[in-house]
């Protein structure tokens, strides 16, 4: 007898809990993932994160200037004692760099403000602050751009001016859907809605995403995809902002540089790759965090996963899916001619839904998902120490270590959060093997 026979008949039949419109499963009883809650681990302050991110784009930036207008040190005359040639550094740009990346440093600082105060008072002083602050810092990259015109010319202007265009290409999908929504909109609600906008900073803490166990398989299915959505609009700004940080800090000096200065090519592209690395790595870290990660994690729980069976000619005891219905683990389904066997704790997925099946391989394992991060930065400061080993020069010894140490930092942070997931997500495995166990 051939071998796919003789498994398919030790697979489970098939048995499935389904629901009526009111999510209701009609009296059948399966097992619920079981979940811990995170409410014991700190949340990071988004202020010591953007004071963090700001620090990072100071040393790399002052790192860059240092492999570009380096000096090399003679004693006997008094005016080369300094390590860097400051009168060939075009401070406007300088300058500008620092006002676009402390924005969202002087924001947060301001809410974090506001939010001690009395909510009476909370609104009097949040807005019109933070359009201060924004006014004071467009007026300073006015007057900025505008003496880069007169020194650069139009391609200064055009150098300075990328982020816009790279912003209008990643979020151009969402600023047209905010303009067919505008139009249905009263001139009031709209001006509310881009005061909001441009006074508030960007807090993903806020956004913060809540689980909900529903017993409904359609409403699974769509807060998949809310939380899919989610997952990549994040993932949309941590390309942006790290691309933003690593073309201020590393690349603009690099086109303001003149064309007659000559400069190591492969130690400023280099260091381009370093800073673009730190910044997304950072920025994954803080955007991606563990209490965010674990909602996606409860719900691929609950979404499951199917497993496609090479049964050939072969009939098995099963009946088709359904919309509305839940299936336990080790239930065999037939789906478009294929059968499908149940791997999940509770499969609520659709068995050819390649997205659905990423969604529970990335995020059923959290563990894994931050090893790999931390892996990640732990290579990146490998490599760095490797380059610092290998280095002789002062300058390259200067810009290295101050960009070893910032990611150590974030190395420090993501091993201890990941001996604590660890633990919890072992003693959740353990409830989910309970609950199997009692269910037989």
């Amino acid at each position: 007898m051939p071998t796919h026979r003789r498994n398919a008949s030790k697979l489970i039949p098939s048995k499935c809990h389904t629901f009526n419109d009111d999510g209701d499963n009609g009296g059948c009883h399966g097992m619920i993932p079981r979940h811990i809650s995170l409410t014991f681990l700190e949340k990071e302050n988004p202020v010591a994160y953007e004071a963090h991110l700001l620090l990072l784009f100071i040393i790399c930036l002052c790192a860059q200037y240092l492999n570009l207008y380096r000096t090399v040190f003679d004693f006997s005359k008094l005016n080369l004692n300094i390590p860097i040639n400051f009168h060939l550094i075009d401070f406007n740009s300088v300058i500008l760099s620092l006002v676009l990346v402390a924005i969202p440093l002087m924001q947060h600082i301001c809410n974090s403000v506001a939010s001690l105060m009395s909510s009476s008072f909370r609104d009097y002083f949040f807005y019109p602050s933070s359009l201060l602050i924004l006014s004071f810092c467009s007026v300073i990259c006015a007057r900025c751009a505008y003496f880069i015109y007169l020194s650069q010319g139009l391609n200064g202007l055009l150098c300075i001016s990328y982020s816009s265009f790279m912003y209008l290409l990643i979020y151009f999908p969402n600023l047209m859907q905010a303009y067919e929504s505008s139009k249905q909109a009263s001139f009031q609600e709209n001006a509310g809605k881009f005061l909001k906008a441009i006074a508030m900073p960007k807090r993903f803490s806020d956004e913060q995403p809540i689980h909900t166990c529903y017993s409904n398989p359609s409403l699974v299915r769509e807060e998949i995809l809310s939380l899919k959505n989610l997952f990549n609009e994040r993932l949309k700004f941590i390309l942006f902002k790290s691309v933003l940080i690593a073309y201020y800090s590393t690349f603009l000096p690099i086109c303001f540089a003149g064309p007659r200065h000559a400069y190591d090519t492969n130690l400023t592209g280099q260091f381009c790759a370093l800073t673009w690395i730190s910044a997304f790595l950072l920025l994954t870290s803080h955007l991606y965090s563990p209490h965010f990660y674990d909602v996606l994690h409860k719900s691929s729980l609950h979404l499951g996963k199917w497993q496609k069976l090479e049964t050939r000619n072969s009939l098995l005891p099963c009946t088709s899916w359904a919309e509305n219905a839940s299936y336990p683990q080790g239930v065999v389904i037939k789906y478009s001619r294929e059968y499908f066997k149940a791997e999940g704790i509770t499969n609520c997925a659709e068995p050819t839904n390649q997205a659905h099946l990423r969604y529970y391989i990335v995020f059923s394992n959290p563990v894994g998902g931050f090893g790999t991060l931390l892996g990640l930065l732990m290579v990146l400061v490998f490599v760095q120490l490797f380059l610092l080993i290998r280095s002789s020069e002062w300058y390259k010894l200067i810009s290295l270590t101050m960009l070893i140490v910032i990611n150590s930092w974030t190395v420090f942070r993501l091993i201890r959060t990941y001996h604590v997931l660890k633990e919890v997500y072992k003693v959740e495995s353990q409830l989910q093997d309970d609950g199997r166990s009692s269910l037989d």
